[in-house]
């Protein structure tokens, strides 16, 4: 009797053999799992991207038709993105005005913004052109501009309201 005591108390644990498959198999797990989990981080970047880039032409155009002009004091009057001036995207924009450069940014693979696309609002015929700044090195703004939404968007043009919007 005592010795099957004995027994029992000793298979009260798991072995190292038994923990170290464990150990194999949760890293396994973990080896599949988190490269795509990084993927599917960058293609939801992708697509909030995709979406601010529509939402600032709709916006743009939509001020246009309401206004005449693409004047607004505060840029928050037209729209909530960022957008920068010039391509360096260090200063935000704070106002909107005809024939001046505005640039989307979305951060590169260092983190750093990268210049993505430009949009000039133009005064003189409505038209909002919007072009790919340079050429993309963030995985964010390759997935951008290389995407089937954005590339069928260059493609046409779009009339919106009367004024004319232009990919270029």
């Amino acid at each position: 009797m005592t010795n099957t005591t004995n027994n029992t108390q000793m298979r009260k644990g798991f072995t190292m053999i038994e923990l170290i498959f464990v150990i194999v198999i949760i890293g396994i797990l973990a080896a599949v799992a988190i490269p795509r989990l990084a993927a599917t981080r960058d293609d939801a970047k992708v697509a909030t991207g995709l979406s601010e880039v529509s939402m600032v032409i709709r916006e743009l155009s939509n001020y246009y038709t309401a206004h005449g002009v693409y004047d607004a004091a505060a840029i928050t009057d037209v729209t909530n993105t960022v957008l920068y001036t010039g391509n360096a995207c260090t200063t935000a924009a704070t106002a909107i005005a005809s024939t001046t450069d505005y640039t989307y940014c979305t951060p590169d693979n260092a983190g750093d913004l990268e210049a993505c696309l430009k949009v000039t609002p133009t005064n003189a015929n409505g038209a909002l052109p919007v072009a790919i700044e340079g050429t993309p090195a963030g995985d964010i703004c390759k997935g951008i501009t290389t995407s089937g939404s954005f590339t069928k968007i260059l493609d046409t043009n779009i009339t919106n309201g009367g004024s004319r919007v232009s990919f270029n």
